[in-house]
């Protein structure tokens, strides 16, 4: 026996009676939020290499022990949005000096990096930030950085 399926309307299908599944993440005990803020100038065709405060933070050189850090998002914008292309890339530097690279991108007037959970920072590593100026005239930049501190997850095999 053949069964004709006619259809119920035309064009493209009708998901208003689906409901999705969301999950929204809950912050874990003892996440604190991680802001700073740099605001500085670039000569033309030049970068500047710089971390925050003494290294990681204000007061710690690289992320405390017993700690991770999670950096969500990097973003640097010009005072010269349409004149000025700039370069972002970050790097994960160890207590050796080694550095390895994260991710980079370049933008006019405005470049950002989202990281997330793809790369935890753990204790003795700290975030390095290179900002180049593409552009002919000095640039008058600010970079903001985004993410949390964790207690660091201990693992056992």
């Amino acid at each position: 026996m053949v069964k004709i399926i006619t259809p119920r309307g035309r064009g493209r299908p009708d998901y208003t009676s689906e409901v999705s599944r969301s999950v929204v993440g809950t912050p874990k005990r003892g996440q604190q939020g991680y802001w700073a803020n740099a605001k500085f100038f670039i000569p033309g065709y030049s970068y500047v290499q710089l971390t925050i405060g003494q290294g990681f933070s204000v007061n710690y050189e690289y992320v405390p022990e017993g700690q991770q850090f999670v950096l969500e998002r990097v973003e640097v914008t010009s005072s010269k949005p349409s004149s000025t292309l700039l370069i972002l890339d970050v790097y994960v530097e160890n207590q050796q000096g080694n550095l390895s690279f994260i991710g980079g991108t370049k933008g006019l007037g405005r470049a950002v990096v989202e990281v997330g959970r793809a790369r935890v920072f753990s204790a003795g590593e700290r975030p390095v930030y290179f900002v180049n100026n593409l552009s002919p005239g000095m640039a008058h930049v600010t970079l903001n950085i985004f993410g949390f501190t964790e207690p660091a997850e201990v693992t056992t095999l």
